[in-house]
C-alpha cells in the first residue's frame, strides 16, 4: 500500500500529511 502510495506522492502528498 505505502509502495502504491510513495509511487504517486505528487499526487497523494497532502493525503500522507
Amino acid at each position: 500500500m505505502l509502495t502504491s502510495y510513495r509511487s504517486h506522492l505528487p499526487f497523494n502528498f497532502p493525503y500522507l500529511l
